[in-house]
């Protein structure tokens, strides 16, 4: 598990430099069972430079439940709370934690029809994307589950995980450039 330290300084990273979230941006972050204390830590930096985060919940046994006894029709009602939520929200940070033993269970003619009635609301989302009213954010997150379904311990996917998440990305640049410059001489 990772400690707080390292959460804190991720959360920040993503907040301020990653994603540029500013002072009055609504930022909704996504989290399941997981994942919760790093969405809090996202929460946590976004609320301090005074941006209006709020936490939402999932987790694919809930959607399991859900579309398993969920009758068809009301799944060709448009959600209207997605529908507003894709207006006005200007940072979205979805962190997946999904169990993949338990997502590959989800019936997908029911959610083939979602994504249906869904489509005009993620049309609306891409197109502000690429005008940059929206900025996104998928982040993957370890799980044992993930960790089984890959075939690695969980303690070494979450080390990997972690590290990743704590790469100097500049640094990097930094070394890519150099690297380019070298490779473009041996021509």
């Amino acid at each position: 598990m990772v400690s707080e330290k390292i959460l804190k300084e991720v959360a920040k990273n993503i907040i301020n430099v990653n994603l540029g979230v500013k002072e009055k941006d609504i930022v909704m972050i996504s989290a399941g069972p997981n994942s919760l204390k790093f969405a809090e830590a996202l929460a946590y930096e976004a609320a301090i430079i005074g941006a209006q985060p709020t936490i939402t919940y999932g987790s694919d046994e809930l959607s399991l439940k859900i579309y398993k006894d969920t009758d068809v029709k009301f799944l060709k009602n448009m959600p209207r709370l997605s529908d507003i939520l894709s207006r006005v929200v200007d940072v979205s940070i979805i962190i997946d934690d999904t169990n993949p033993f338990v997502a590959r269970l989800l019936p997908q003619d029911k959610i083939e029809i979602r994504r249906k009635v869904i489509k005009p609301i993620r049309i609306r989302e891409e197109n502000r994307e690429r005008r940059k009213d929206l900025k996104k954010a998928l982040i993957g997150y370890p799980t044992i589950e993930v960790a089984k379904a890959i075939g690695i311990s969980y303690s070494s996917l979450d080390k990997i995980f972690w590290q990743a998440m704590r790469a100097d990305y500049e640094k990097i640049y930094e070394f890519n450039k150099r690297l380019i410059r070298v490779l473009a001489k041996s021509k």
